[in-house]
């Protein structure tokens, strides 16, 4: 049987399986991460921009008119829609990283709110949490992005 595959230059059968086994099959698709999520994407772009107006806006009024007092209402509306938008991304399947990132997010609404009850924000605590919330939404966004992509 050498003398014979050697002759026609037929390749080792463990070598014929390994490329069976590697062939692309095209009507098996293996999806690690969920499906690409419009509302998701459109909802984290506008809780991006409502977060980063306020914190823009707190951080160029003076101490005295900064107070928690006259944001409370931004802090219920906001972590209300950032929940709605983490049970949404825990309802679709696979979607265990978006919802874990969503879950961070819901969390430092609760900590800034709970750090500006206690006193009104400063400036530079203003233009800090901006910048962190950006970069918390800037990572949700790129991986929605990544899967409309895939």
């Amino acid at each position: 049987m050498r003398a014979v595959r050697a002759f026609l230059r037929l390749p080792a059968p463990g070598v014929l399986v390994l490329a069976a086994l590697c062939a692309p099959v095209p009507a098996c698709t293996v999806r690690l991460i969920a499906e690409y999520d419009e509302r998701t994407e459109q909802e984290a772009s506008r809780l991006e921009r409502e977060m980063d107006l306020f914190l823009t806006r707190l951080s160029s009024k003076p101490a005295t008119e900064a107070t928690y007092e006259a944001s409370g209402a931004f802090y219920d509306e906001h972590e209300t829609d950032v929940r709605a938008l983490r049970l949404r991304a825990e309802a679709l399947p696979k979607n265990e990283i978006s919802s874990r990132q969503l879950g961070k997010i819901e969390e430092s609404v609760r900590e800034l709110r709970e750090a500006h009850r206690g006193k009104p924000l400063t400036k530079q605590a203003a233009l800090v949490a901006r910048d962190l919330f950006n970069i918390s939404w800037k990572a949700i966004l790129t991986l929605e992005l990544a899967k409309k992509r895939a």
